[in-house]
């Protein structure tokens, strides 16, 4: 995974690898996020525009997961971050929003 790349959107979100951790910068906000590099991987996953499917694969390919239990980490993720403002248009894009509260249907 890269170590800097950019979720393009109405409001770019940049994130750096700065030691062991991934720190996003909201340059509207001029707020600083941090994530550990399970996060950064699905923030990275999101600024390819990658489905929750395509995104699943990559994981499963590093971590000793269960598709479902994979599904949920993602989505969790996703609905608990802070920038999920920010990011939601890109989730638009790929139809994860769908997966999201008040979307998904379970």
């Amino acid at each position: 995974m890269k170590e800097h790349f950019v979720i393009k959107g109405k409001r770019d979100f940049i994130v750096n690898k700065v030691a062991d951790e991934y720190i996003g910068y909201d340059r509207l906000d001029l707020e600083y996020y941090s994530f550990d590099e399970i996060g950064a991987e699905i923030l990275y996953c999101i600024s390819k525009n990658f489905s929750l499917d395509k995104i699943v694969e990559l994981l499963k390919q590093d971590y000793e997961v269960s598709e479902d239990e994979c599904k949920q980490a993602i989505i969790s993720f996703l609905e608990e971050t802070p920038i999920l403002h920010i990011i939601y248009a890109n989730l638009v894009k790929s139809d994860i929003y769908l997966q999201l509260k008040p979307f998904r249907e379970k």
